[in-house]
Protein backbone atom coordinates (compact mmCIF):
# COMPACT_ATOMS: atom_id res chain seq x y z
CA UNK A 1 0.00 0.00 0.00
CA UNK A 2 3.40 2.24 0.87
CA UNK A 3 3.93 1.97 -2.81
CA UNK A 4 1.04 3.61 -4.04
CA UNK A 5 0.61 7.16 -5.74
CA UNK A 6 -0.83 8.89 -2.51
CA UNK A 7 -2.67 11.04 -4.43
CA UNK A 8 -5.10 8.28 -5.45
CA UNK A 9 -7.47 5.87 -4.09
CA UNK A 10 -7.26 1.89 -3.57
CA UNK A 11 -10.15 2.53 -7.15
CA UNK A 12 -7.31 4.51 -8.66
CA UNK A 13 -9.46 7.75 -9.08
CA UNK A 14 -7.97 10.73 -7.88
CA UNK A 15 -9.31 12.02 -4.53
CA UNK A 16 -9.60 15.23 -5.74
CA UNK A 17 -12.50 13.99 -8.15
CA UNK A 18 -15.54 12.73 -6.12
CA UNK A 19 -18.33 14.33 -5.17
CA UNK A 20 -16.99 17.91 -5.94
CA UNK A 21 -15.50 15.86 -9.30
CA UNK A 22 -18.78 16.33 -11.09
CA UNK A 23 -19.08 19.66 -11.63
CA UNK A 24 -17.48 22.06 -13.85
CA UNK A 25 -17.84 25.52 -12.64
CA UNK A 26 -16.16 27.47 -9.75
CA UNK A 27 -18.82 28.27 -7.72
CA UNK A 28 -20.22 24.71 -8.25
CA UNK A 29 -17.28 23.21 -7.41
CA UNK A 30 -16.83 24.79 -4.31
CA UNK A 31 -19.97 24.50 -3.58
CA UNK A 32 -19.80 20.94 -3.63
CA UNK A 33 -16.26 20.78 -1.80
CA UNK A 34 -18.36 22.58 0.93
CA UNK A 35 -21.03 20.02 0.76
CA UNK A 36 -18.60 17.27 0.90
CA UNK A 37 -16.68 19.08 4.19
CA UNK A 38 -20.32 19.42 5.68
CA UNK A 39 -21.29 15.47 5.21
CA UNK A 40 -17.72 14.86 7.00
CA UNK A 41 -18.02 16.96 9.64
CA UNK A 42 -21.73 15.49 10.60
CA UNK A 43 -20.43 11.92 10.06
CA UNK A 44 -17.10 12.80 12.80
CA UNK A 45 -20.30 14.82 15.53
CA UNK A 46 -22.76 11.42 14.48
CA UNK A 47 -19.67 8.95 15.21
CA UNK A 48 -18.57 10.77 18.83
CA UNK A 49 -21.77 12.20 20.12
CA UNK A 50 -23.40 8.39 19.72
CA UNK A 51 -20.43 6.90 22.17
CA UNK A 52 -21.15 5.64 25.40
CA UNK A 53 -17.78 7.59 26.71
CA UNK A 54 -19.14 10.72 25.02
CA UNK A 55 -22.86 10.51 26.44
CA UNK A 56 -21.26 9.18 30.72
CA UNK A 57 -18.15 11.67 30.14
CA UNK A 58 -20.63 15.21 29.35
CA UNK A 59 -22.84 13.66 32.43
CA UNK A 60 -20.04 13.51 34.73
CA UNK A 61 -18.49 16.32 33.80
CA UNK A 62 -21.92 18.32 34.09
CA UNK A 63 -22.44 16.87 37.60
CA UNK A 64 -19.10 17.16 38.69
CA UNK A 65 -19.42 20.83 37.88
CA UNK A 66 -22.94 20.99 39.44
CA UNK A 67 -21.88 18.87 42.78
CA UNK A 68 -18.51 21.16 43.02
CA UNK A 69 -20.39 24.64 42.80
CA UNK A 70 -22.88 23.30 45.25
CA UNK A 71 -20.60 22.57 47.52
CA UNK A 72 -18.54 26.29 46.94
CA UNK A 73 -22.22 27.41 47.49
CA UNK A 74 -22.28 25.43 50.87
CA UNK A 75 -18.80 26.59 52.14
CA UNK A 76 -19.98 30.14 51.36
CA UNK A 77 -22.89 29.89 52.68
CA UNK A 78 -21.45 27.85 56.06
CA UNK A 79 -19.05 30.91 56.37
CA UNK A 80 -16.10 30.27 59.04
CA UNK A 81 -16.12 28.25 62.01
CA UNK A 82 -16.96 29.98 64.86
CA UNK A 83 -15.27 29.85 68.51
CA UNK A 84 -15.92 31.34 71.58
CA UNK A 85 -13.73 34.13 72.76
CA UNK A 86 -13.75 34.70 76.59
CA UNK A 87 -12.87 38.88 77.01
CA UNK A 88 -12.48 40.33 80.55
CA UNK A 89 -13.33 43.61 81.31
CA UNK A 90 -12.19 46.04 83.61
CA UNK A 91 -15.13 48.81 83.41
CA UNK A 92 -17.79 48.79 81.36
CA UNK A 93 -17.48 48.66 77.47
CA UNK A 94 -20.90 48.49 76.33
CA UNK A 95 -20.69 49.85 73.02
CA UNK A 96 -17.98 47.79 72.12
CA UNK A 97 -19.65 44.70 72.95
CA UNK A 98 -22.90 45.59 71.12
CA UNK A 99 -21.08 46.02 67.66
CA UNK A 100 -19.34 42.37 68.63
CA UNK A 101 -22.60 40.68 69.65
CA UNK A 102 -23.46 41.04 65.88
CA UNK A 103 -22.65 37.70 63.92
CA UNK A 104 -22.69 39.42 60.89
CA UNK A 105 -19.12 41.83 61.89
CA UNK A 106 -17.21 39.07 63.76
CA UNK A 107 -16.69 35.48 63.43
CA UNK A 108 -15.77 34.75 66.98
CA UNK A 109 -18.82 34.42 70.15
CA UNK A 110 -17.42 36.94 73.21
CA UNK A 111 -18.59 36.16 76.27
CA UNK A 112 -17.85 39.50 78.32
CA UNK A 113 -16.42 38.83 81.89
CA UNK A 114 -16.06 41.43 84.57
CA UNK A 115 -13.04 41.62 85.93
CA UNK A 116 -11.07 43.41 88.58
CA UNK A 117 -7.58 44.81 88.02
CA UNK A 118 -5.80 42.90 90.61
CA UNK A 119 -6.98 39.35 89.59
CA UNK A 120 -6.93 40.03 85.54
CA UNK A 121 -3.48 38.35 85.21
CA UNK A 122 -4.19 35.35 87.30
CA UNK A 123 -7.70 34.60 85.16
CA UNK A 124 -5.19 35.35 81.63
CA UNK A 125 -2.88 32.78 83.21
CA UNK A 126 -5.33 30.34 84.21
CA UNK A 127 -6.68 30.21 80.82
CA UNK A 128 -10.32 31.13 82.18
CA UNK A 129 -9.92 34.68 80.12
CA UNK A 130 -8.29 34.66 76.51
CA UNK A 131 -8.00 38.66 76.53
CA UNK A 132 -8.72 41.88 78.89
CA UNK A 133 -9.72 44.91 77.54
CA UNK A 134 -8.63 48.18 80.00
CA UNK A 135 -10.45 51.15 78.49
CA UNK A 136 -10.12 53.19 76.19
CA UNK A 137 -7.49 51.15 74.57
CA UNK A 138 -5.72 48.82 75.95
CA UNK A 139 -5.43 45.11 75.15
CA UNK A 140 -4.03 42.49 78.73
CA UNK A 141 -2.45 39.19 77.21
CA UNK A 142 -1.25 35.94 79.00
CA UNK A 143 1.84 35.05 76.91
CA UNK A 144 1.10 35.53 73.06
CA UNK A 145 -1.07 37.64 71.11
CA UNK A 146 -3.81 36.31 68.92
CA UNK A 147 -3.91 38.31 65.92
CA UNK A 148 -6.88 37.79 64.33
CA UNK A 149 -9.08 38.14 67.94
CA UNK A 150 -6.78 41.36 68.33
CA UNK A 151 -7.84 42.55 64.94
CA UNK A 152 -11.13 41.93 65.60
CA UNK A 153 -11.30 43.64 68.70
CA UNK A 154 -9.10 46.85 67.79
CA UNK A 155 -11.86 47.25 64.74
CA UNK A 156 -14.82 47.28 67.53
CA UNK A 157 -13.06 49.52 70.12
CA UNK A 158 -11.85 51.82 67.28
CA UNK A 159 -15.91 51.72 66.08
CA UNK A 160 -17.41 52.56 69.93
CA UNK A 161 -14.54 55.23 70.70
CA UNK A 162 -15.20 57.15 67.09
CA UNK A 163 -18.69 56.81 68.06
CA UNK A 164 -18.67 58.41 71.54
CA UNK A 165 -16.50 61.29 69.89
CA UNK A 166 -18.96 61.87 67.26
CA UNK A 167 -21.62 62.36 69.79
CA UNK A 168 -19.49 64.87 71.75
CA UNK A 169 -18.89 66.74 68.76
CA UNK A 170 -22.78 66.55 67.68
CA UNK A 171 -22.37 64.43 64.46
CA UNK A 172 -24.77 61.83 63.98
CA UNK A 173 -23.97 57.92 64.10
CA UNK A 174 -24.99 57.79 60.14
CA UNK A 175 -22.90 60.43 59.25
CA UNK A 176 -19.79 59.35 61.10
CA UNK A 177 -20.50 56.13 59.37
CA UNK A 178 -20.71 57.66 56.01
CA UNK A 179 -17.56 60.00 56.34
CA UNK A 180 -15.26 56.79 57.75
CA UNK A 181 -16.34 54.25 55.21
CA UNK A 182 -13.79 53.00 53.08
CA UNK A 183 -13.41 54.49 49.43
CA UNK A 184 -13.62 51.64 46.91
CA UNK A 185 -10.63 52.10 44.44
CA UNK A 186 -11.05 50.84 40.65
CA UNK A 187 -8.50 50.25 38.25
CA UNK A 188 -8.38 52.08 34.82
CA UNK A 189 -7.13 51.44 31.89
CA UNK A 190 -6.22 53.71 29.18
CA UNK A 191 -6.71 51.02 25.96
CA UNK A 192 -9.55 49.60 28.04
CA UNK A 193 -12.08 47.93 25.46
CA UNK A 194 -14.17 45.70 27.40
CA UNK A 195 -15.74 46.37 31.21
CA UNK A 196 -13.71 45.76 33.87
CA UNK A 197 -14.80 44.11 37.09
CA UNK A 198 -14.73 46.30 40.53
CA UNK A 199 -11.88 44.78 43.30
CA UNK A 200 -14.38 45.03 45.77
CA UNK A 201 -17.12 43.01 43.65
CA UNK A 202 -17.88 39.98 45.82
CA UNK A 203 -18.77 37.81 42.67
CA UNK A 204 -16.65 36.40 39.81
CA UNK A 205 -13.43 38.80 39.78
CA UNK A 206 -11.42 39.38 36.30
CA UNK A 207 -8.59 37.12 37.20
CA UNK A 208 -10.72 34.14 38.66
CA UNK A 209 -13.19 34.05 35.46
CA UNK A 210 -9.71 34.30 32.85
CA UNK A 211 -8.44 31.19 35.21
CA UNK A 212 -11.96 29.48 34.44
CA UNK A 213 -11.84 29.98 30.64
CA UNK A 214 -8.03 29.63 30.31
CA UNK A 215 -8.22 26.14 32.52
CA UNK A 216 -11.53 25.09 29.86
CA UNK A 217 -9.59 25.93 26.41
CA UNK A 218 -6.45 24.27 27.94
CA UNK A 219 -7.99 20.86 28.54
CA UNK A 220 -10.36 21.16 25.87
CA UNK A 221 -7.21 21.29 23.90
CA UNK A 222 -5.83 18.40 25.33
CA UNK A 223 -8.49 16.28 25.70
CA UNK A 224 -10.13 15.86 21.91
CA UNK A 225 -6.64 16.73 20.45
CA UNK A 226 -6.37 13.28 21.60
CA UNK A 227 -9.54 12.05 20.29
CA UNK A 228 -8.01 13.73 17.25
CA UNK A 229 -4.91 11.59 16.78
CA UNK A 230 -6.61 8.63 17.72
CA UNK A 231 -9.32 8.93 15.25
CA UNK A 232 -6.98 9.66 12.35
CA UNK A 233 -4.63 6.88 12.97
CA UNK A 234 -7.53 4.41 13.78
CA UNK A 235 -9.13 4.83 10.37
CA UNK A 236 -5.71 4.47 8.71
CA UNK A 237 -5.75 1.16 10.70
CA UNK A 238 -8.41 -0.07 10.07
CA UNK A 239 -8.66 0.85 6.16
CA UNK A 240 -11.19 3.04 6.29
CA UNK A 241 -9.66 5.92 4.90
CA UNK A 242 -8.40 4.56 1.71
CA UNK A 243 -12.34 4.22 0.97
CA UNK A 244 -13.22 7.69 2.27
CA UNK A 245 -10.66 9.16 0.19
CA UNK A 246 -11.99 7.08 -3.44
CA UNK A 247 -14.94 9.25 -2.85
CA UNK A 248 -13.45 12.78 -1.03
CA UNK A 249 -10.37 14.95 -1.26
CA UNK A 250 -7.97 15.08 1.36
CA UNK A 251 -9.04 18.57 2.01
CA UNK A 252 -12.74 18.24 2.83
CA UNK A 253 -12.04 15.05 4.71
CA UNK A 254 -9.33 17.20 7.17
CA UNK A 255 -11.45 20.27 7.38
CA UNK A 256 -14.99 17.85 7.92
CA UNK A 257 -13.06 15.81 10.29
CA UNK A 258 -11.68 18.80 12.47
CA UNK A 259 -14.98 20.90 11.99
CA UNK A 260 -16.74 17.82 13.80
CA UNK A 261 -14.90 17.19 16.67
CA UNK A 262 -14.45 21.09 17.13
CA UNK A 263 -18.34 21.03 17.32
CA UNK A 264 -18.35 18.11 20.23
CA UNK A 265 -15.87 20.09 21.86
CA UNK A 266 -17.37 22.97 22.14
CA UNK A 267 -21.02 21.74 23.16
CA UNK A 268 -19.25 20.14 26.30
CA UNK A 269 -17.03 22.85 27.14
CA UNK A 270 -20.60 24.98 26.79
CA UNK A 271 -22.97 22.67 28.54
CA UNK A 272 -20.41 22.24 31.59
CA UNK A 273 -20.18 26.05 31.62
CA UNK A 274 -24.18 26.34 31.63
CA UNK A 275 -24.21 24.07 34.40
CA UNK A 276 -21.73 25.55 36.64
CA UNK A 277 -23.42 28.81 35.81
CA UNK A 278 -26.80 27.87 36.65
CA UNK A 279 -25.92 26.42 40.07
CA UNK A 280 -24.25 29.48 40.65
CA UNK A 281 -27.44 31.46 40.45
CA UNK A 282 -29.77 28.65 41.82
CA UNK A 283 -28.05 28.76 44.82
CA UNK A 284 -26.82 33.01 44.80
CA UNK A 285 -23.53 32.01 46.52
CA UNK A 286 -22.01 33.93 43.68
CA UNK A 287 -23.38 37.10 42.19
CA UNK A 288 -22.56 36.42 38.38
CA UNK A 289 -21.67 39.89 37.20
CA UNK A 290 -23.24 41.59 33.97
CA UNK A 291 -19.67 41.24 32.30
CA UNK A 292 -19.76 37.93 31.75
CA UNK A 293 -21.88 37.78 29.26
CA UNK A 294 -19.99 39.77 27.09
CA UNK A 295 -16.53 37.91 27.88
CA UNK A 296 -17.98 34.32 27.21
CA UNK A 297 -18.79 34.79 23.84
CA UNK A 298 -15.64 36.07 22.99
CA UNK A 299 -14.13 32.86 24.91
CA UNK A 300 -15.70 31.24 23.18
CA UNK A 301 -14.98 32.36 19.78
CA UNK A 302 -11.50 32.41 20.61
CA UNK A 303 -11.47 29.50 21.68
CA UNK A 304 -13.69 27.13 17.81
CA UNK A 305 -10.62 29.29 15.76
CA UNK A 306 -7.91 28.13 18.12
CA UNK A 307 -9.19 24.20 18.50
CA UNK A 308 -9.45 24.22 14.19
CA UNK A 309 -5.89 25.76 14.50
CA UNK A 310 -4.37 22.99 17.06
CA UNK A 311 -6.98 20.02 15.67
CA UNK A 312 -5.68 20.72 12.23
CA UNK A 313 -1.96 20.09 13.17
CA UNK A 314 -2.86 16.89 15.27
CA UNK A 315 -4.66 15.56 12.40
CA UNK A 316 -1.39 15.40 10.16
CA UNK A 317 0.33 14.00 13.48
CA UNK A 318 -1.98 11.44 13.06
CA UNK A 319 -1.91 10.84 9.77
CA UNK A 320 2.05 10.32 10.06
CA UNK A 321 1.66 7.01 12.01
CA UNK A 322 0.01 3.99 11.50
CA UNK A 323 0.16 2.44 15.04
CA UNK A 324 -2.07 3.74 18.03
CA UNK A 325 0.72 3.49 20.50
CA UNK A 326 2.91 6.07 18.29
CA UNK A 327 0.54 8.96 17.93
CA UNK A 328 1.08 10.92 21.37
CA UNK A 329 4.38 10.39 20.78
CA UNK A 330 4.32 11.77 17.44
CA UNK A 331 2.13 14.45 19.30
CA UNK A 332 4.48 16.33 21.26
CA UNK A 333 5.57 18.81 19.09
CA UNK A 334 2.41 20.20 19.08
CA UNK A 335 1.21 19.15 22.87
CA UNK A 336 4.58 20.20 24.82
CA UNK A 337 4.81 23.86 23.21
CA UNK A 338 0.84 23.81 24.37
CA UNK A 339 1.73 22.99 28.15
CA UNK A 340 4.18 25.55 28.03
CA UNK A 341 2.51 28.54 26.85
CA UNK A 342 -0.38 27.14 29.28
CA UNK A 343 2.23 27.59 32.33
CA UNK A 344 3.42 31.13 31.27
CA UNK A 345 -0.20 32.25 31.17
CA UNK A 346 -0.98 31.43 34.49
CA UNK A 347 2.28 32.40 35.81
CA UNK A 348 3.28 35.42 33.85
CA UNK A 349 -0.23 36.70 32.28
CA UNK A 350 -3.10 36.04 34.77
CA UNK A 351 -0.76 37.88 37.77
CA UNK A 352 -0.39 40.86 34.65
CA UNK A 353 -2.34 40.46 31.56
CA UNK A 354 -1.26 44.54 30.70
CA UNK A 355 2.38 44.03 30.43
CA UNK A 356 4.18 44.01 26.66
CA UNK A 357 4.76 39.96 27.43
CA UNK A 358 1.12 39.49 27.67
CA UNK A 359 0.33 42.05 24.79
CA UNK A 360 2.04 40.09 22.19
CA UNK A 361 1.76 36.30 23.46
CA UNK A 362 -2.26 37.48 22.75
CA UNK A 363 -1.47 38.27 19.47
CA UNK A 364 0.88 35.22 18.07
CA UNK A 365 -1.31 32.58 16.59
CA UNK A 366 0.04 29.63 19.07
CA UNK A 367 -0.67 31.65 22.01
CA UNK A 368 -3.50 33.89 21.54
CA UNK A 369 -6.04 30.36 22.32
CA UNK A 370 -4.67 30.37 25.72
CA UNK A 371 -3.33 33.87 26.35
CA UNK A 372 -6.29 36.04 24.65
CA UNK A 373 -9.08 34.92 27.12
CA UNK A 374 -6.99 36.16 30.34
CA UNK A 375 -6.86 39.64 28.74
CA UNK A 376 -10.50 39.33 27.75
CA UNK A 377 -11.53 38.69 31.19
CA UNK A 378 -9.16 41.21 32.76
CA UNK A 379 -10.54 43.67 30.18
CA UNK A 380 -7.75 45.72 29.40
CA UNK A 381 -7.51 44.28 25.92
CA UNK A 382 -8.41 47.65 23.26
CA UNK A 383 -11.04 46.61 20.47
CA UNK A 384 -8.30 46.20 18.13
CA UNK A 385 -5.86 44.09 19.64
CA UNK A 386 -9.12 41.49 20.20
CA UNK A 387 -10.04 41.84 16.47
CA UNK A 388 -6.03 41.76 15.01
CA UNK A 389 -5.86 38.66 17.08
CA UNK A 390 -8.92 36.98 15.95
CA UNK A 391 -8.15 37.98 12.18
CA UNK A 392 -4.32 36.50 12.57
CA UNK A 393 -5.98 33.08 14.30
CA UNK A 394 -8.22 32.66 11.45
CA UNK A 395 -5.54 33.34 8.53
CA UNK A 396 -3.17 31.17 10.83
CA UNK A 397 -5.54 28.23 10.65
CA UNK A 398 -6.51 28.06 7.24
CA UNK A 399 -3.09 28.37 5.89
CA UNK A 400 -2.62 25.37 8.20
CA UNK A 401 -5.41 23.96 6.60
CA UNK A 402 -3.88 24.23 3.06
CA UNK A 403 -0.24 22.99 4.07
CA UNK A 404 -1.77 20.49 6.60
CA UNK A 405 -3.91 19.49 3.37
CA UNK A 406 -0.62 18.83 1.48
CA UNK A 407 1.00 16.67 4.00
CA UNK A 408 -2.68 14.52 4.84
CA UNK A 409 -2.93 13.17 1.36
CA UNK A 410 0.37 12.33 0.94
CA UNK A 411 0.84 10.13 4.30
CA UNK A 412 -3.15 8.84 4.68
CA UNK A 413 -2.03 6.43 2.28
CA UNK A 414 1.06 5.24 3.59
CA UNK A 415 1.31 2.86 6.16
CA UNK A 416 4.07 0.17 7.85
CA UNK A 417 7.04 3.03 8.42
CA UNK A 418 6.49 6.29 10.27
CA UNK A 419 6.99 9.63 8.20
CA UNK A 420 8.64 12.06 10.64
CA UNK A 421 8.00 15.79 11.26
CA UNK A 422 10.84 17.00 8.75
CA UNK A 423 9.43 14.95 5.71
CA UNK A 424 6.27 16.11 6.64
CA UNK A 425 7.31 20.02 6.26
CA UNK A 426 8.89 18.94 3.21
CA UNK A 427 5.75 17.63 1.67
CA UNK A 428 3.78 20.87 2.99
CA UNK A 429 6.53 23.21 0.87
CA UNK A 430 5.44 20.83 -2.27
CA UNK A 431 4.00 22.43 -5.15
CA UNK A 432 0.53 20.80 -5.04
CA UNK A 433 0.36 21.04 -8.80
CA UNK A 434 3.10 18.51 -8.97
Amino acid sequence: MSGQNPGRGVSGQNPGRGVGGRFGGGRGLAGARARTAWEVARREFGVLTRTRTWRISTVLLVTGTAVGMTLVSALADAGPERRTVRVGHLAPVTAAAELLADPDRSPYDFTWVPVEIEAAPGELRQGRLDVVIDPPDTLIWNDRVDEEVRTVLRQAIGRAVRAERGDLLGVAQADLEALLAPVAVRDQFVSEGLPTFDDDDPSLNSRGLGLVLTMLTFVGLQVYGTIVVAGVVKEKADRVVEILLAHVRARELLIGKVAGVTAVASIQVLVTTLAAAAVLSITGAVALPVSIWAVVPLAVAIFVIGFGFYATLLAVAGSLVSRMEEGQFISLPVTLPLIGIYVVGLAIVLPAPGTAVARVLSLVPVSSPLVMPIRVAAGNVAAWELALSILLLLAATWWTVVLAARVYESTLLRTGTRTSWRDALRLARRDPRT
